[in-house]
């Protein structure tokens, strides 16, 4: 703290001291060297700096942001997951030139990321939010370079460097069950993979995470990916961070047992996970299958399985499975979903 506090008092007597610059454009030495517009945009800069120097003394006793209480309005929270990935989290993360990137790196299992000031003009840095890879490969140039065909399901928050990587798929009002989780990331891995491969990355630089609400958390317990919940932000940046911003999220954190969305008791209620036909087929050629039941609405003779098999779907359509063998009528055994695909491709 005293090194920062010693360079902030350097930079401070530049601008602010006898002869800086402060002084300078306040005895009017500056009139003639700017235009309206240079004038009006040093203005709002001398603005926002002074209240950053303001703001600064006034944290010297380290108040929080989510202790001002809960924010008002006159218009209900926002309950879009994207608002609070592509704006809220960039907010607090990206603020004051990126300067406490850090601090989300580490949460995230990254904790010897070099982050420097002006990382924003830094060329091999990239933050990506509600990011569509396989829409993105667009150019002609990019199709070159990122050959498909690509996974759709992508991370909802990409942070890029020289050497590493971080993906994030985040939850807030959403009630997934663990099932879910795990299955969204395996699809995404595929394409985290993809980038960790092609970029040149090392396997310990990269990694790929859930952002989830801690009651959500302690709901899916233990997943195969690591989990940094929400509130683990907010204490990271209810000090340092945009004062509006932390209070956005502590105002849903403080509310989110009521906004959240109601648990899907029925759907995959008995799942362990997802797989599409083909991965099913896979397998079990392969003796790795580790479940000996499919699910589908309708069961093995209903008509929706029915029209699978008969169209070729059933490569491409996602089913449940599970161990401990069928749970209901919507259920039937392994052997049963062999039998009827291995017949519809003999025909």
């Amino acid at each position: 703290m005293q090194r920062a506090a010693q360079q902030a008092q350097r930079y401070l007597t530049r601008v602010g001291g006898d002869g800086g610059i402060a002084e300078q454009i306040s005895n009017g030495q500056w009139n003639d060297d700017l235009d309206a517009a240079g004038s009006r945009d040093l203005s709002t800069l001398l603005d926002v700096m002074g209240e950053r120097v303001r703001y600064t003394r006034a944290q010297s006793g380290l108040s929080r942001a989510s202790e001002a209480g809960p924010l008002g309005g006159r218009l209900p929270i926002n309950r879009k997951e994207r608002y609070y990935t592509g704006t809220v989290l960039p907010m607090l993360v990206a603020s004051d030139g990126f300067a406490y990137l850090d601090r989300f790196l580490t949460l995230c299992g990254l904790s010897d990321v070099d982050v420097r000031p002006n990382l924003e003009g830094d060329q091999n840095f990239q933050l990506l939010t509600e990011y569509g890879f396989a829409e993105s490969v667009f150019t002609d140039h990019d199709k070159a370079a990122w050959p498909g065909p690509h996974q759709a399901d992508t991370p909802d928050v990409v942070i890029a460097g020289p050497d590493w990587l971080v993906a994030v798929e985040a939850k807030m009002f959403h009630n997934p069950s663990g099932a879910d989780l795990e299955a969204q990331m395996r699809r995404q891995a595929v394409v985290v993979d993809t980038w960790r491969s092609a970029l040149g990355l090392s396997d310990d630089r990269v990694r790929h995470v859930l952002l989830l609400p801690s009651r959500l958390a302690e709901r899916v317990g233990d997943l195969s990916y690591p989990i940094v919940t929400w509130e683990e932000v907010l204490a990271e940046y209810d000090v340092v961070g945009p004062r509006y911003w932390a209070r956005v999220l502590a105002t849903a954190l403080s509310q989110h047992e009521n906004l959240e969305s109601a648990r899907e008791l029925t759907f995959r209620s008995n799942a362990d996970d997802t797989l599409t036909g083909a991965e099913i087929v896979e397998a079990h050629a392969s003796g790795e299958a580790t479940f000996d039941a499919v699910g589908r609405s309708g069961g093995l003779s209903g008509a929706k399985f029915k029209d699978d098999v008969s169209s070729g779907k059933w490569r491409t359509v996602r089913y449940e499975i599970r161990s401990g063998g069928p749970a209901n009528r919507n259920w039937f055994s392994l052997a049963d979903f062999i039998a009827a695909t291995t017949a519809a491709a003999d025909r």
